[in-house]
């Protein structure tokens, strides 16, 4: 969702409530993505490596949550990928601009935050390494802190099929990597610059250099 939409859909939901101006929007947009991140273990945002990502707020000694990325522009996404968790990011920024109907704006935005958790919580997900397994966001490499040894560890499996899922990417729909692979895919169209990703694309060359794996 760019920008522009979800200002669309606030309007939606106001309907009769006051109007707003974009850098209201923007200002209560930004905070209350802070807010939920600030709360929520979102998996898009989980991350590992602080040399890839700011930290925003840590979850313990492994993982921690990057910042929001402000929208750039009319056209600039929402730096949220889940349709339940925009709907939750839309109602509570509409808590917050809401002359008339806050509280039941609020009430709207637990019902959609609610939904989420539940959708990548359940029986089954009993740590924040099930969960990113489960949504696609799980990371395929280890780090190594120390003074030898390689920094990133990455697991011999991914290393070795990485070429195969990049020639047909309906192989990755479902599988528990999938948006790291999405996040290399960016790297190579050069619209990051990660640590994880340059070091994976040196590993990727050396392999195809005929370098042996360690």
């Amino acid at each position: 969702m760019t920008f522009s939409e979800f200002k669309e859909r606030l309007n939606v939901i106001f309907w009769r409530d006051t109007q707003h101006s974009n850098e209201r929007i923007y200002r209560a947009m930004l905070m209350c993505a802070d807010e939920i991140l600030s709360k929520k273990d979102v998996p898009s945002h989980i991350e590992i490596d602080d040399e890839s990502a700011e930290v925003f707020r840590r979850i313990n000694d492994k993982y921690f949550i990057r910042p929001f990325a402000a929208p750039q522009g009319e056209s600039g996404k929402i730096d949220f990928d889940d349709n339940m968790l925009i709907e939750a990011l839309v109602y509570l920024t509409a808590s917050r601009l809401s002359v008339d109907n806050a509280a039941f704006f609020e009430s709207r935005y637990f019902v959609a935050i609610n939904n989420y958790e539940n959708k990548i919580w359940d029986e089954s997900t009993k740590s924040i390494d099930d969960m990113l397994e489960k949504t696609g966001y799980k990371r395929p490499y280890t780090l190594t802190r120390g003074v030898r040894g390689e920094k990133y560890n990455w697991d011999k499996g991914f290393i070795t099929s990485l070429d195969e899922y990049l020639s047909d990417y309906k192989k990755t729909w479902g599988l528990s990597y999938e948006h790291f692979i999405r996040l290399f895919v960016d790297f190579q169209n050069g619209k990051n610059q990660r640590a994880d990703m340059i070091a994976l694309d040196k590993k990727m060359s050396e392999k195809s250099l005929g370098f042996k794996e360690k």
